[in-house]
């Protein structure tokens, strides 16, 4: 894991918030009170993804994950069985585990061994899994930094 502080304005930045150049004309002093002003529009990460089944295999065993501020790929290992079930069985598990917390470096390794034994243990109960296994790349972004696995 790997925990990055970032600047205010590269995080609003990031989340679309700062439209103004990168040094903005000075503008005008509001009449209105403090308490008056609209609080800024919070939007969420911008994300696209392409996924593709490659020239081997029949199926797709890649995933995307976003959430309101994680996104990332589980990549379900071809060549093993279940790749598709523990790729989907990681973006399910992280979501579920890290909704309404705040990023932090431990919280998201202890997420991600927790997802980890869940799908070991799903492997041991059923023989057609044995053997599944997934790739993972995640950002968790937050309001003043982000944490990459």
């Amino acid at each position: 894991m790997r925990k990055f502080i970032i600047s205010d304005r590269v995080a609003r930045k990031l989340k679309g918030l700062d439209n103004e150049p990168a040094q903005p004309a000075k503008q005008e002093e509001s009449a209105a009170a403090p308490e008056e002003k609209a609080a800024p529009e919070k939007r969420a990460f911008r994300v696209a993804s392409r996924t593709d089944i490659g020239l081997v295999r029949r199926m797709n065993q890649d995933v995307v994950i976003v959430g309101e501020e994680i996104m990332g790929v589980a990549d379900g290992m071809g060549g093993h069985k279940g790749g598709e079930t523990a790729s989907a069985g990681t973006r399910d598990g992280l979501l579920r585990i890290l909704k309404g917390q705040e990023p932090a470096e431990d919280t998201l390794q202890d997420a991600i061994a927790e997802v980890n034994l869940a799908l070991w243990n799903q492997q041991l109960e059923d023989n057609a899994l044995t053997g599944m296994g997934t790739t993972l790349t995640v950002l968790w972004a937050g309001e003043e930094s982000m944490v990459i696995g």
